[in-house]
């Protein structure tokens, strides 16, 4: 607002520009693995971001990207907005500012398992595979030929094979 006198008169001018914007933080994203970024979904009127993780299951060093309103927005804490967050508490608050007040956001992780485990048949034996780092490991006892395995995934809930690749690779989506 400016505000001019003269002897007889007073002027008032207002702005149109309010000096803050109501949604600071338009995105945030999580580095879920080495390179592999996920989207956070943000509830702009309970002020919470959640993070679904399907390959991180440490989270108490990820990092992060915000991308927050041009107009005014500010990164506060961290008050970066490329940082590193602990989140193995499973709840993590982070505040931008919006132009005239801190705001803050709270972060719910968590880590979704899409595969529960992977059972295979290779001539007689039986194995089940185990998990490390999103990835699942099959040791057979004998050695044989391996072309003859059969795979038998055993999906989460809300899960489906979408594709797979004769590499072996599996696309899956989830309806969580």
């Amino acid at each position: 607002m400016l505000i001019s006198c003269k002897d007889d008169e007073v002027k008032v001018s207002l702005s149109e520009d309010p000096g803050y914007v109501v949604n600071p933080l338009i995105s945030i994203q999580a580095e879920d693995g080495s390179g592999n970024w996920i989207d956070g979904v943000i509830d702009q009127n309970e002020r919470t971001i959640n993070f679904d993780f399907r390959i991180l299951e440490d989270q108490s060093v990820v990092n992060v990207k915000l991308e927050l309103d041009e107009e005014w927005a500010k990164a506060v804490d961290p008050n970066k907005t490329n940082a590193v967050l602990d989140l193995s508490s499973g709840i993590t608050r982070i505040r931008v500012n919006d132009g005239a007040d801190d705001v803050e956001y709270t972060i719910f992780g968590k880590h979704i398992q899409l595969l529960q485990r992977v059972d295979a048949v290779c001539n007689t034996e039986h194995v089940t595979g185990d998990f490390v780092n999103g990835s699942a490991y099959l040791r057979f006892k004998q050695n044989s030929d391996f072309s003859r395995v059969i795979l038998a995934p055993i999906l989460s809930d809300k899960v489906e094979i979408v594709s797979t690749t004769p590499s072996g690779g599996v696309l899956m989506k989830t309806g969580i």
